[in-house]
C-alpha cells in the first residue's frame, strides 16, 4: 500500500533541503491520516534498513574477488532470498486463534485500554505464534532462522525479519502489522529467552561437513540427513559423493598452476579442504604467491563459490586492525582477498589474533561492543610478498603463514576464460571429493 499526497507547489524555484523532525511532523499532521503517516515511516524505515544493508558490504574492498556461476548465483538466491521468494515455510494465513486487539473496535468497548497497550498485546501473541512456526535462534542480538531444504540456521537482517513477520497472512493481520508493532515484535524476538544461544553453539561439530544433499561425518564416512540438530549456518554448494565422475579439467588445472609438483598439488589439496570444512585452529593462514594469470584468482573464486558468497568476506590484510571490521568478520565462515597491498604492513595483532582463535573484541556501529571466538580462516594471494613496517615482527608473523607458490604464467593464447565456469558447472563435485581427502590428511597428520 503507498502513501499517495500532493505538496503544496513553491513559488520562486524549488529548493531540496534536508527536513527536521519538526518539520516532518507539520507535513504529515497537515497531510496524513494517522494510517498513513505510520505505514510511510515503515515504508521508509525498511528503505533505510535495505541501505544500511547494502552499506555493510563496503566494507570490502574487493568486491569482485568473489565471482560465482549461474549455479550458484541461484543457490545464493534461494539462501538470501528465500523469504521473498516463499520458500520458507509460511504461517497459517490468518491469526484469529489468538485474541488480538481490533484498532477498530470502539473505544468505550474497552475504554482502560491504551494504544501502547494494544501495541504489546498483539506484538505477545503475534511473537507467540512465530515462535511456534518457525525455529529461532537468537546470538548477541542476531536472529537465526532455520531452513529445512539446507540443513542450516540462516541470519536474519533487521530488513529480512521484518519481510518474514510480515509474510503470509490475511489481509485484516496485515493491517495490524504497523510499524510500532513490527519493531516491538522484533524487540520481543531477540529478548525471547528460549531462543538464546551462545557464541560455540553454531557450527560446533568440525568433523561433519553440511553438503546440499546431506551432511558427511567425515570419521564415519556416512552421509546423513540434515538436522537442526548439526546447528549449520551454511552450507557447501555441490553435492557430496565419495565417487564423483570428471575431474579432468579441474585436475589439468591444479597440474598445470602447480607445474606437475605433487608435494605442492597435495598442500594445496589440503589448504582447499582446510577452508571448506568446519576445521579453524590450524593457527595458519595460507597465501597464494605468484605472478597474474597464474591461477590464484580462479582458485580463490571457486573456494568461494562453494562457500557461498554470503559467508565469504573480502577484507584486505592492511585493513583487519580497522573498527567495525571485526564485527562484519564475525558472522563469516572465510576471509578470501586477492590483493596484497604494497605498503608495509604496521599492525599484524589482529592477524595473529585471529588466526590464533583468540577472544575478539568487535562492535557494530552505534551499538556496545561484543566479544567472540575467532573461527574464521583468512586466505590472501597476490603478486609479492607483504611488506613488515617492523621488522622486529617478521617471525612471528611469518609463522601464521603457509605458502603456496603459482609460478607458472598461462600464456595469453592459452587463457580459457570460461574456466571458471567448467570447474563449478562439469567438476564440482569432483572437487568437493577432492577436497575432503585432502581435510581428512591434514587432520590425521595434526595439522
Amino acid at each position: 500500500m503507498g502513501v499517495n499526497f500532493t505538496l503544496p507547489s513553491v513559488r520562486g524555484g524549488a529548493i531540496l533541503k534536508p527536513m527536521n523532525d519538526k518539520d516532518l511532523n507539520e507535513i504529515f499532521e497537515k497531510y496524513l491520516t494517522k494510517d498513513q503517516t505510520e505505514d510511510f515511516l515503515q515504508q521508509i524505515d525498511e528503505i533505510d534498513d535495505q541501505c544500511m544493508e547494502d552499506l555493510s558490504l563496503a566494507f570490502d574492498e574487493c568486491p569482485s574477488e568473489i565471482e560465482i556461476s549461474k549455479e550458484d548465483s541461484d543457490a545464493d538466491d534461494s539462501l538470501l532470498d528465500f523469504i521473498q521468494r516463499g520458500e520458507l515455510s509460511s504461517p497459517v494465513q490468518s491469526i484469529e486463534d489468538y485474541p488480538i486487539p481490533d484498532s477498530q473496535e470502539p473505544e468505550n468497548e474497552k475504554e482502560e485500554s491504551t494504544e501502547n497497550e494494544d501495541v504489546k498485546s498483539f506484538a505477545h501473541n503475534f511473537t507467540r505464534r512465530l515462535l511456534q512456526t518457525y525455529d529461532f535462534k537468537c546470538w548477541n542480538d542476531q536472529v537465526f532462522v532455520y531452513y529445512e531444504d539446507h540443513g542450516i540456521y540462516i541470519h536474519l537482517s533487521d530488513h529480512k525479519l521484518k519481510i518474514l513477520i510480515r509474510q503470509g497472512w490475511d489481509e485484516k493481520t496485515q493491517a495490524k502489522l504497523t510499524r510500532n508493532n513490527i519493531l516491538e515484535i522484533m524487540e520481543r524476538l531477540k529478548t525471547e529467552p528460549s531462543i538464546q544461544v551462545d557464541e560455540d553453539y553454531f557450527n560446533c561439530y568440525t568433523h561433519l561437513m553440511n553438503f546440499r544433499n546431506g551432511v558427511l561425518d567425515l570419521e564415519t564416512g556416512k552421509l546423513l540427513d540434515h538436522s537442526p540438530k548439526y546447528r549449520f549456518t551454511h552450507c557447501i554448494r555441490a553435492d557430496y559423493t565419495a565417487t564423483p565422475s570428471g575431474g579432468e579439467t579441474f585436475l589439468k588445472f591444479i597440474d598445470t598452476a602447480m607445474q606437475g609438483n605433487e608435494h605442492k598439488k597435495l598442500h594445496l589439496q589440503e589448504i582447499v579442504g582446510y577452508m571448506i570444512s568446519e576445521y579453524y585452529t590450524a593457527k595458519k593462514a595460507p597465501m597464494l604467491i605468484g605472478q597474474p594469470h597464474s591461477g590464484k584468482s580462479t582458485l580463490n573464486r571457486v573456494i568461494g563459490a562453494l562457500i557461498g558468497s554470503e559467508h565469504v568476506a573480502n577484507v584486505p590484510l592492511h585493513r583487519l586492525h580497522e573498527r567495525f571490521i571485526l564485527a562484519h568478520l564475525s558472522t563469516k565462515k572465510v576471509n578470501i582477498c586477492s590483493e596484497i597491498s604494497d605498503e608495509a604492513l604496521s599492525n599484524i595483532e589482529v592477524f595473529k589474533a585471529i588466526t590464533g582463535n583468540d577472544e575478539l573484541v568487535a562492535e557494530y556501529k552505534g551499538k556496545d561492543h561484543f566479544t567472540y571466538k575467532s573461527r574464521i580462516k583468512l586466505l590472501f594471494s597476490g603478486n609479492s610478498m607483504p611488506i613488515l613496517k617492523n621488522r622486529d615482527v617478521t617471525s612471528a608473523f611469518f609463522d601464521r603463514l603457509t605458502f603456496v607458490n603459482f609460478n607458472y604464467t598461462v600464456p595469453e593464447a592459452e587463457r580459457d576464460h570460461n574456466l571458471e565456469n567448467k570447474l563449478l558447472d562439469i567438476d564440482r563435485s569432483y572437487i568437493v571429493a577432492w577436497a575432503v581427502e585432502g581435510i581428512k590428511r591434514l587432520v590425521r597428520n595434526n595439522f
